[in-house]
């Protein structure tokens, strides 16, 4: 589904012409961004022109200030500073130290990080990131730092135009701004000078399923990966998040009680977990809702319990329809088990 996506990367990334501008993969919450990036990813090895430890990936989640920006990147190259072993020597130290303490990560008797009073690392003042050679820097979670959009812009284009370094951002772009219309042009005026090409992440939900499935112990893969993107369809679910939780509970499910279940009903069972798992998890169905009224709109009407409703509420007295289902299975019984 993303293939032109990928193809379009992969040449970005290893041109051996500078753009001069950055990529942005845009997509909602839970539409695969990571997972996405993460296949392009393994395409870099040791043995690639362009290799696995040219790239580094950094989160902007939480961040605040350009100098945390540095820290990501620092972390991400030097993978030692963000290591139980050195947050418990900061905090250790924390009460026994008053000066900074000085680290030399490239052994050329220059120091590169400080161990301040309060027992963080910080970066050396005049030592930039931009001066590292990397070839490419991931940039996720663009949305989600405390640093507004326009700062992160700035930070980067200095490295996007002074070093051959690609980077790709990655983010939700309908929760970047808010409704200000002046904060929204000048974040379009800034980014324009900075994205030079910007892709819409579609959920790429068959290879993603059967990339889950693999790393669960679920038998019959090819059944649940064929139910699993069959329901997510009818339920128009494009939220892969969402799709991996159910499936990661479903492993859960059935070790608990594949043992006890009659051969025959185990498939029935575990597709109708799946479809009351999906649609309590995107909060469209309750504990109070009739489980008959959820099934009959999905299995005799293919649509959702929420799409289900609105459709009856269309329809002037019409005799309501039931679809049958098992007592034993009743709306306490499933709910305990997705809790």
């Amino acid at each position: 589904m993303n293939e032109h996506i990928t193809e379009y990367c992969k040449k970005f990334i290893e041109s051996q012409e500078n753009p001069h501008y950055a990529v942005f993969l845009n997509g909602k919450w839970g539409t695969g961004k990571t997972y996405f990036i993460n296949k392009l990813l393994e395409e870099y090895t040791d043995n690639t022109d362009v290799k696995s430890k040219d790239i580094i990936k950094i989160s902007l989640f939480g961040v605040k200030s350009t100098d945390e920006i540095d820290m990501k990147i620092y972390q991400a190259i030097h993978p030692i500073l963000s290591s139980k072993t050195v947050k418990l020597f900061g905090a250790v130290v924390k009460s026994a130290i008053k000066l900074g303490t000085t680290i030399d990560l490239n052994g050329d008797n220059k120091d590169d990080i400080s161990l301040s009073s309060d027992g963080l690392f910080e970066l050396k003042s005049g030592d930039k990131v931009n001066s590292i050679s990397k070839k490419l820097i991931i940039v996720d979670d663009f949305e989600r730092a405390i640093l507004s959009p326009n700062q992160i812009f700035g930070y980067f284009s200095e490295i996007i135009t002074e070093s051959d370094t690609r980077i790709i951002f990655i983010g939700n772009e309908e929760n970047i701004y808010d409704k200000d219309e002046e904060k929204k042009k000048e974040y379009l005026r800034i980014k324009e000078k900075t994205i030079g090409v910007e892709f819409e992440l579609k959920p790429d939900k068959k290879n993603a399923i059967d990339s889950f499935l693999s790393e669960l112990s679920l038998q019959e893969k090819e059944f649940f990966s064929a139910k699993a993107f069959e329901i997510s369809e009818v339920l128009k679910c494009d939220n892969l998040r969402t799709v991996w939780q159910a499936l990661y509970n479903l492993n859960i499910f059935v070790s608990l009680i594949d043992d006890i279940l009659e051969d025959n009903d185990k498939e029935c069972i575990f597709e109708i977990f799946l479809i009351l798992y999906i649609q309590k998890n995107l909060e469209e169905i309750h504990k109070d809702d009739d489980i008959n009224s959820i099934l009959t709109g999905y299995y005799k009407h293919h649509k959702s319990y929420k799409e289900y409703t609105v459709w009856l509420n269309e329809q002037q007295n019409q005799k309501k329809d039931t679809y049958f289902f098992s007592e034993l299975f009743n709306t306490y019984t499933f709910f305990r088990c997705l809790e």
